[in-house]
């Protein structure tokens, strides 16, 4: 029997009494009653004081199976958590219109979630409550599954080192995890309006737009070297990975953007250490080598030549023995200085080992200025040099081999240029008086 129907059946026989009345039902109006035996919901019908007076067979067989009477407080079917229902009082509670979620206990002691809905019933002098109670535990046990799985899924986010954004079809950023925020300095507030654009600097290369100006996502696959952008407009390097999800008109992107920048550091540390002098931070003999290829190949393309300078220091040797390694080492700092100020900045400067030094000259057009330059060398490092309080003077010997005349390898060219270092240096050495004059010796090396 619906609510209206009973209303109807109420206002037409308003003078019986409570106990005629649900005897009526039983009796007199089986279509109503069948209406209501019929329903899945529960159906109690209970006094002011909350003891039932009537329940259809779904309620008996959930909640008073063991029952042979009536004789039972709706209350006593709450779960404990709901006690205090009974201190408010159902006739208070049906004056309003909103369904109540509660909880109840069944025979088998099962919890159920319902959601109850109160009549209050007039009828002569008395009242009584009519209780519709539908079975929600489904649906709440879904609903908790499913806040379960995103509380996982946050979870999992949030524990993500990579930042992790949401991003619409039309390129706005739906949410992001807590990495998002800490690696750009975004909150989800500020980014709540924006679009993906303000992650990157220049275009974003790996979307594109359709006619409708909906971003489509060009490649699903790992980027790198793509720079983004922080709150404070800081760059930084990353890698990011972009997943499509859904399609149509409910299409969405998942944008994982790792923050690559200390491995850029350590890469650059591991980079010097394979390609620097750690003492002089000059380029180390495999730098050179690289460089040497590069330059040989400019060359060939362009029809220039390539110098090689090949100098070891004169009278180093005693400054060492004298001193100690430490004055040495400063000796050989010191001596890195004046090279690089004695060439172009476009010119290389290396160490290749103790007490040797190779200087790379690139786009030569006429010897002489060769000469010019391997002169400037060898007086720069004559200059006397204060150590440690000390004033300390070595020379060099200087090799020099020229591309395409001496060699056509670089390695080639480098041996030729490190022959005519020693032959520079056994002029050198003819008289210890003479050394400083022939220090300033250039051998160059003809190659027949």
């Amino acid at each position: 029997m619906s609510m209206v129907g009973l209303m109807v059946y109420l206002k037409d026989n308003a003078g019986q009494s409570a106990g005629q009345f649900l005897d009526v039902i039983k009796a007199n109006f089986e279509f109503s009653f069948f209406l209501f035996e019929d329903l899945d919901s529960f159906i109690f019908i209970c006094d002011n004081d909350g003891n039932v007076v009537y329940a259809n067979t779904s309620s008996k067989n959930k909640f008073l199976k063991n029952m042979k009477q009536l004789e039972v407080s709706w209350f006593d079917l709450l779960h404990n958590d709901y006690s205090s229902i009974r201190d408010i009082g159902l006739s208070y509670i049906a004056r309003s219109d909103n369904k109540i979620p509660i909880r109840m206990i069944s025979s088998n002691d099962e919890i159920l979630d319902v959601e109850v809905s109160f009549k209050e019933i007039h009828l002569a002098d008395s009242s009584y409550i009519m209780l519709e109670c539908k079975d929600i535990t489904k649906y709440i046990r879904q609903a908790k599954s499913i806040s379960f799985r995103e509380n996982k899924l946050k979870l999992l986010l949030d524990n993500i080192t990579d930042a992790v954004f949401l991003i619409n079809a039309d390129g706005s950023l739906e949410c992001i995890n807590k990495a998002a925020e800490k690696i750009f300095g975004y909150t989800k507030n500020d980014v709540s309006q924006e679009k993906l654009d303000i992650l990157f600097s220049g275009k974003v290369r790996f979307f594109n737009k359709n006619s409708n100006g909906q971003y489509l996502v060009r490649e699903c696959k790992a980027w790198s070297d793509v720079e983004c952008v922080r709150a404070n407009n800081a760059p930084f390097p990353a890698e990011i990975l972009v997943k499509n999800l859904g399609g149509g008109d409910k299409r969405f992107f998942v944008l994982f953007v790792r923050d690559v920048s200390s491995k850029k550091r350590e890469e650059e540390v591991i980079k010097r250490k394979a390609y620097y002098d750690a003492l002089t931070g000059l380029p180390n003999r495999y730098f050179l080598h690289d460089r040497l290829k590069r330059a040989f190949s400019e060359a060939h393309k362009n029809k220039t030549h390539v110098a090689v300078l090949y100098l070891d220091l004169d009278k180093f040797k005693p400054v060492n023995d004298e001193y100690g390694h430490s004055v040495g080492d400063d000796v050989l700092v010191e001596v890195a200085v004046k090279l690089k100020k004695a060439v172009r900045s476009t010119d290389l400067v290396a160490r290749v080992g103790g007490d040797e030094f190779v200087i790379v000259l690139e786009n030569i057009e006429q010897a002489k200025d060769v000469r010019a330059t391997a002169e400037k060398v060898i007086n720069k490092i004559f200059e006397p040099m204060n150590i440690d309080g000390k004033r300390l003077i070595v020379g060099g010997s200087v090799g020099v081999g020229i591309y395409p005349y001496h060699a056509l390898s670089p390695d080639s060219l480098l041996n030729a240029a490190d022959k005519a270092m020693y032959e520079a240096k056994r002029y050198s050495e003819i008289g210890y008086r003479n050394w400083i004059s022939y220090s300033l010796w250039i051998f160059w090396l003809i190659i027949k």
